[in-house]
This record gives C-alpha cells, structure tokens and sequence, in this order.
C-alpha cells in the first residue's frame, strides 16, 4: 500500500514533466497580432514580445553614426509595417562597436514579412539605443528582435 508521502511524490514528478518539456522545446513564433489591436491598447503590449506579420513601407535607413550606451553604432533603419487592420513603426538598431557597417537593411519596401518585435507604447524611454535616451515618444512603435521573410 502506498504511503501518503509516495502518492505526492508521484503526482509532484508527473505534474512536473510537461514544465520541464516546455521548457526545452523550442517556441516557435505565435499567431501574428492585428496591428490594430496594439494600437487600440498599447500599454497591454509594452515591452512585451509580440509577433506581428505585414507589408513593409516607407524603409528609412538611419545616417550613422550614433551612440549607445558609449558605443559607436551603424545600420539602423525604420520602417512602418501594414497589415489590413493598421500600421505601425518598427525600429531596427544596427550594429555597434564594430566599425561602419553599410550592410544593408534585412528587409525592403513593398516586401511582406513576420517579425517578432518588443512593442514599446507612447511614454518616456529610458533604454540604451534608438530611440535616445530620455526621449518622450507619442507613438508606439516595435523593436524587431527576428524577422522572417515570406517564400516567393
């Protein structure tokens, strides 16, 4: 017969495999968000990772140099992501410290891509790169962290 002890042993150790699997199966990207949903509550979404899929436009490549946290940085850009329910800015922050980079940006206009972004909404920034530092943004805008590109 078992003792009351081994029976929560047991159900502790079962319980505790699909943590443990979940845990070293890799994640993939989730079910892209509708940009509208963001924009209608940003604070819902901030700092947190989302992933989002749309058209790409209006890709600006940002003049380098520029400093972060005392580095020296290249090859950021920006672009505005489209899905049929809105659009919203990403910023992409380049490389640093290891001298100019002119690589080009990952993305190009008219292209439809997933991202997986930080969503940062409108507030007083106090992170390391773009934007600066003490910046008081009044927009939400998304930081890609992985982009992928849609087979042709």
């Amino acid at each position: 017969m078992l003792s009351n002890v081994s029976v929560m042993i047991r159900w502790v150790i079962c319980m505790s495999i699909p943590v443990l699997i979940a845990n070293v199966i890799p994640v993939y990207a989730d079910e892209p968000i509708p940009i509208r949903k963001i924009l209608e509550n940003p604070q819902n979404y901030n700092l947190y990772t989302v992933t989002l899929k749309g058209r790409v436009q209006n890709l600006k490549i940002i003049p380098g140099p520029y400093f972060s946290e005392g580095s020296i940085c290249f090859g950021a850009y920006t672009f505005t992501l489209k899905d049929k329910t809105g659009s919203l800015q990403a910023v992409v922050g380049g490389v640093c410290d290891r001298g100019e980079v002119k690589a080009a940006p990952e993305v190009s206009d008219g292209e439809t891509i997933l991202l997986e972004a930080v969503i940062q909404g409108p507030g007083y920034y106090v992170g390391p790169g773009l934007p600066t530092f003490g910046e008081n943004r009044t927009t939400t805008q998304a930081f890609p962290t992985k982009i992928w590109h849609k087979e042709k």
